[in-house]
C-alpha cells in the first residue's frame, strides 16, 4: 500500500484550579471532575504523518492525551495558581508547543487551545519549526449582530432577481443573526490585546451593522448585493487597516448567516 499522509486532531479536555483528581474524568468534562469554579479548557492538538501499515495508527490517542496531562497541566496548573490574574496565554503558547513536540510520538502540526466557546488562540508548524517563539499566534474571536438585508441585484431586472433570490428578494427584506469570526496573527508577545481587537471590530463593523438593514443604511451596500459573501470581504476590508496599524495581521473574516452558511475571505 501506497504511504499516505493524514492530519489527525485529538481534543483534550482539562481544568485548571481542582485541587483532587478522581482519576477518571468525563470525557466531555475533562480530567479532573469540575468542582467550585475551576477554569475549563480545550486543547486540540494536531499531528500529520504516515499511519502505521500494521496498525492504521499514526499515534495512539491515549499518548496524545497523556501527553497533556503529563507535560501542559500541572505547568499550567503553577501557573494559574501563582498569578493566573496576569497570564497571557498566547506567550504560553510556544513553551506548550515545545512541550508537546517532544512528548508526542508523531510530527506535530497544529495546536489550538479554546479559552472560550468564541475565543481561542493556535500555533501551527511542523517538523522544521525550531523556535515557536517566532512563529505567529493566530487569535480568534467570534462577535454577533443582528441586521436586516435583501437580495437583489442592481444590474438584473426584477423578474430575473426574483427568479434567483427568491422569498430574499421581498423588498422589505429580512432578517439574521449574523455571527463574524476574526482570525489577527500576532506576535506570541507584543502586538495588539484581545480588547484592542474587539475594540477595532465593535467600532468597524458591530456598531455599524448591529439593528440596521444593509441594503438601506450603509453605503457599502448600496450598490453591492449584501450577500454572506460580500458581507465577509467588506469586513476583512474594513478591518484590515485598523489591525495592521495595531500591528497585527487580519489573516481571515468568516461571517455566518445562519448556522448552515457560513463565509470566510480570504479563501
Amino acid at each position: 500500500m501506497t504511504a499516505t499522509t493524514v492530519l489527525l486532531r485529538r481534543t483534550v479536555r482539562f481544568c485548571l484550579g481542582v485541587e483532587t483528581r478522581s482519576g477518571v474524568g468525563s470525557g466531555f468534562g475533562g480530567l479532573a471532575a469540575p468542582r467550585g469554579l475551576p477554569a475549563y479548557f480545550e486543547l486540540d492538538v494536531s499531528v500529520r504523518g504516515a499511519p502505521d501499515p500494521v496498525t492504521g495508527y499514526l499515534v495512539g490517542i491515549g499518548e496524545i492525551d497523556a501527553a497533556v496531562r503529563r507535560e501542559i497541566v500541572p505547568w499550567l496548573e503553577v501557573r494559574w495558581r501563582d498569578d493566573h490574574g496576569s497570564l497571557d496565554p498566547r506567550s504560553l503558547l510556544p513553551t506548550v508547543w515545545t512541550r508537546l513536540a517532544a512528548a508526542i510520538p508523531a510530527p506535530l502540526a497544529a495546536i489550538e487551545w479554546r479559552l472560550t466557546p468564541f475565543h481561542a488562540i493556535s500555533i501551527s508548524g511542523g517538523p522544521s519549526m525550531t523556535d515557536p517563539q517566532r512563529v505567529p499566534v493566530l487569535l480568534r474571536q467570534r462577535f454577533e449582530f443582528c441586521a436586516a438585508h435583501r437580495l437583489h441585484a442592481p444590474d438584473l431586472d426584477d423578474a430575473a432577481n426574483q427568479a434567483l433570490f427568491g422569498k430574499c428578494n421581498y423588498p422589505s427584506g429580512h432578517g439574521h443573526n449574523y455571527r463574524v469570526e476574526t482570525a489577527v496573527a500576532v506576535p506570541p508577545s507584543g502586538g495588539p490585546s484581545m480588547e484592542v481587537i474587539e475594540g477595532i471590530v465593535g467600532r468597524e463593523v458591530i456598531e455599524r451593522w448591529d439593528h440596521r438593514h444593509l441594503n438601506l443604511d450603509l453605503p457599502e451596500f448600496r450598490t453591492l448585493n449584501p450577500s454572506v459573501e460580500n458581507i465577509a470581504k467588506v469586513a476583512h476590508d474594513r478591518l484590515a487597516s485598523p489591525i495592521a496599524a495595531a500591528g497585527g495581521e487580519l489573516r481571515q473574516v468568516t461571517v455566518w448567516e445562519t448556522d448552515k452558511t457560513c463565509c470566510s475571505y480570504p479563501a
